[in-house]
């Protein structure tokens, strides 16, 4: 299986595009980059060979200037311009979505916003954020015998939650000492915090079911190549 990934981000406020490929052999469990000769072609048509599919990951700039042939494309630079939650929707032929990964870490500045589309053996995340090479690449390191690129897309859900039990913990542990104090009559600015946590929980509220949802899907999608109730697939949305 080859995997070929292509990143591009900003730097300095000017774009600066640096491509790689990789390539995947799901029999030995190994990768390896490979550079990126010519012009690539991205309309999910001329990668057909057998066990070889495209990760690619790029500014919304450079998406909207790509030569991918999909309805979808409108769509999703659409959302990504205007949408403030998540959503993912299920295709016929497709899977898009765009996730808004919510402050966890206290380091970022703004949350992290990312478009993704899987169609046909290609895979696209779209995002400004210059992050986001660095996360694609991360999952080099999971990659294992008969690694699809529904796993990936998996896999890098996987990256954005991984830290999420520890902070959530604190929320918890917060809301609790919280109730504490209003049995004790002890909370002094009781409406200024029910706020400030309501307002945590509620960037999270359409965050969790969308990679839930995903996964969910990426079952079905199983299903679905074998032959066995297309209906059942597609048509979801969060």
């Amino acid at each position: 299986m080859l995997l070929r990934s292509c990143a591009i981000w900003r730097e300095n406020e000017r774009e600066v595009t640096v491509m790689k490929q990789y390539i995947l052999d799901t029999r030995m469990g190994t990768i390896q980059e490979e550079p990126i000769q010519g012009k690539m072609g991205w309309d999910g048509t001329e990668n057909q060979q057998e066990n070889t599919c495209l990760i690619l990951a790029a500014t919304l700039k450079e998406f909207e200037a790509s030569e991918i042939l999909h309805p979808c494309k409108k769509e999703l630079l659409h959302s990504l311009n205007c949408e403030k939650y998540c959503k993912v929707e299920f295709f016929h032929n497709c899977i898009q979505g765009i996730i808004r990964s919510p402050l966890t870490d206290g380091h970022r500045q703004k949350p992290f916003l990312f478009g993704f589309l899987l169609y046909q053996n290609m895979l696209w995340f779209v995002s400004d954020d210059a992050k986001l090479p660095n996360m694609v690449e991360q999952i080099r390191e999971e990659l294992y015998e008969g690694f699809s690129i529904q796993d990936f897309l998996l896999a890098f859900f996987n990256h954005l939650i991984e830290k999420d039990m520890s902070f959530l913990q604190k929320i918890e542990d917060g809301l609790e000492r919280m109730e504490e104090k209003v049995l004790d009559r002890k909370e002094a600015h009781l409406n200024e915090a029910i706020m400030q946590n309501r307002r945590e929980l509620s960037q999270r509220h359409g965050y969790y079911p969308g990679i839930c949802i995903c996964d969910s899907g990426h079952h079905d999608a199983e299903i679905w190549r074998q032959g066995n109730r297309p209906d059942a697939v597609f048509g979801k949305s969060v």
